[in-house]
């Protein structure tokens, strides 16, 4: 784009503005949903991008890597679901967010994006007119910050916001169709 718009922090006066720039955005995503055996479902996804921008417009050698708010570390993850029987089924997910410190390196971010990995499982049952489900998420009750919240480490204006994510969780649900 000829005129991308990113926000650009000033530590100097602790304010922050947008800037419209020279900007390009690039990546790929994928879908594999494999049906295994009868029972069993598989799906997987991969997501990866990239950006820069040109602060200056000074051309293709003046580009810089866009903040780690605009532009996400890769993600990877993995749906599985098993039918036991025809009412239950067991499920469960794995997420894997990757590491991102291109922003960090250059300067644009004032933190580097460590990655993680998270488990939840879950079975459902079909009961009446209705369906029982149990979920356990974070399975390994890891300890991680979101990408967006670790983009404001180390940023005095905005380090309030930095807020960890959800740690082991379990839920019970009936959900009736009528």
């Amino acid at each position: 784009s000829d005129l991308g718009e990113n926000f650009i922090y000033d530590p100097v006066t602790r304010f922050g503005e947008y800037n419209r720039a020279p900007q390009r955005n690039y990546g790929f995503e994928t879908v594999v949903d494999w049906q295994a055996t009868d029972q069993l479902n598989l799906i997987g996804t991969f997501a990866w991008n990239e950006g820069d921008f040109d602060p200056d417009g000074d051309g293709p050698e003046g580009f810089k890597p866009l903040t780690s708010l605009d532009v996400q570390p890769w993600k990877a993850t993995l749906n599985g679901r098993y039918d036991v029987t025809d009412a239950l089924q067991l499920n469960t997910l794995i997420l894997a967010v990757g590491d991102r410190d291109r922003a960090f390196d250059e300067g644009i971010d004032l933190s580097d994006i460590t990655g993680y990995t998270v488990v939840d499982i879950g079975l459902s049952y079909d009961i009446g007119p209705g369906n029982f489900a149990l979920q356990l998420r974070n399975l390994f009750d890891n300890q991680y910050l979101a990408p967006s919240s670790q983009s404001y480490q180390g940023n005095p204006v905005f380090n309030r916001r930095v807020a960890g994510a959800p740690g082991r969780a379990i839920s019970m649900a009936y959900i009736a169709t009528f």
